[in-house]
């Protein structure tokens, strides 16, 4: 017999940009302002983006995360919900403060531990910085998932470097990507 789903009703769209984000959750707070959308969720939660076509209402895309699913190996239930807070963060290298350059520090020691293979160019073996210009040369942003824990310590869980590709196209172009080893399930 298949589990039953809860389905939380979701909140009044927010709406950034060309994107209409619902969140569906019992506990949630977001913040948005003419730079971004900051959402930060406890235990379980559902956050639905979905990207609307240039010039008409028409929805084009929806990519869903579910965040109770996130425990990793070596994290039980009880540790993901404890009181941790969840949030992501839109990090552009020209904009940083020093809370965001901290944060692109700790996404380049995640993407040096989990992905030691782009830290050598190809077909010579010689160091690259390849992963240290993604990060910080600003062609680039990086969407971090984090979690703060009550204590208020903070961890970058999984962050994913891009670049939306010219506007009349609806691709974006992502060098590097990845998550916490803890994290992953496999």
């Amino acid at each position: 017999m298949a589990p039953n789903k809860k389905t939380l009703p979701p909140c009044s769209p927010i709406h950034v940009g060309d994107c209409e984000v619902t969140i569906e959750s019992s506990n949630f707070t977001y913040e948005s302002d003419s730079n971004g959308l900051s959402i930060k969720v406890s235990r379980k939660a559902k956050i639905n983006i979905a990207v609307k076509r240039v010039g008409s209402g028409n929805l084009i895309k929806n990519n869903e995360m579910g965040l109770s699913e996130c425990g990793g190996e070596g994290k039980d239930q009880s540790d993901m919900s404890r009181g941790d807070e969840y949030s992501f963060a839109l990090l552009n290298p020209k904009d940083a403060d020093n809370h965001s350059t901290s944060l692109l520090q700790e996404v380049l020691k995640l993407y040096k531990k989990e992905l030691p293979a782009m830290r050598f160019a190809a077909n010579t073996g010689k160091e690259s910085m390849f992963l240290e210009r993604c990060i910080s040369n600003g062609k680039y942003c990086t969407l971090i998932f984090k979690c703060k824990a009550s204590e208020g310590l903070e961890e970058v869980l999984a962050a994913m470097t891009y670049q939306i590709v010219p506007a009349d196209t609806q691709y974006a172009e992502i060098p590097t990507a990845a998550v916490s080893s803890t994290y992953q399930q496999k």
